[in-house]
């Protein structure tokens, strides 16, 4: 952005996207063992100001993860196990059903809410995974009209794995669809951790978007790089916007 562009502000929401129920001395120092606390998936809306104008109008709407499937038979078979542990789950609403039942609630004075209703099928323009972890990977073909962004290697582990810790059979080959799914450079860095896991057999590799892609990109998306911004080293970024 230049600097004589005025700034813009982007509204973001949390997405209920179903719960699942955890040891608390996964995330709590000291915590009892035999203590479970049942906490909420998450997933955010994001919304841009677009111009020109996206498939929604004058807003570019994002959702950043999408939490559980709404449907758990549709794990692996080797994840299963893992997931049993994790019960109860609550899969109702899930990110669809809270897009379509009021994404956005915006609190009046008097108490009353306004709600924006939104069609996971048509509404939304981009799908940031996070990761592919089970409970960020949510119901991908909920969003057939979405271009989907990743991190780099994606794609490679969904197909291949990733070493002991997250081998093949626990990923969907074709969870994300590839026509429609891009992802994000390589870290280029002189960190060495980055080197050492870059050059690890099991490291999944990038895969490039293709030319014939139905992926929907602004224009800057050709210059993606990671650049730092305030105290984070690498901030994905366009050069020259």
């Amino acid at each position: 952005m230049a600097e004589s562009d005025s700034p813009v502000f982007v509204t973001v929401s949390a997405l209920d996207a179903g719960h699942i129920t955890l040891p608390d001395c996964l995330f709590v120092a000291g915590a009892d063992p035999d203590v479970r606390t049942t906490v909420p998936s998450l997933s955010f809306l994001i919304q841009h100001p677009s111009s020109p104008p996206s498939r929604s109008g004058n807003v570019t709407n994002l959702v950043f993860d999408l939490g559980v499937k709404r449907d758990i038979s549709g794990y692996t078979i080797a994840q299963q196990p893992h997931i049993s542990q994790r019960q109860p789950i609550i899969t109702d609403p899930d990110c669809s059903a809270s897009l379509r039942n009021g994404a956005s609630t915006i609190g009046e004075p008097n108490g009353a809410s306004e709600k924006e209703l939104l069609d996971p099928e048509e509404d939304i323009d981009f799908v940031i995974v996070s990761h592919v972890h089970w409970d960020h990977i949510g119901t991908p073909s909920d969003f057939p009209s979405a271009t989907f962004v990743v991190g780099s290697g994606t794609l490679d582990l969904l197909k291949h794995g990733a070493g002991p810790f997250y081998p093949a059979e626990h990923f969907n080959d074709d969870e994300l669809p590839a026509s429609r799914t891009v992802e994000l450079p390589l870290a280029t860095t002189s960190d060495h951790d980055f080197d050492e896991y870059y050059a690890a057999s099991h490291a999944p590799v990038h895969t490039p978007t293709p030319a014939n892609s139905q992926a929907k990109l602004p224009p800057s998306s050709t210059q993606w790089a990671w650049q730092p911004l305030a105290g984070f080293p690498r901030t994905g970024t366009s050069t020259g916007t």
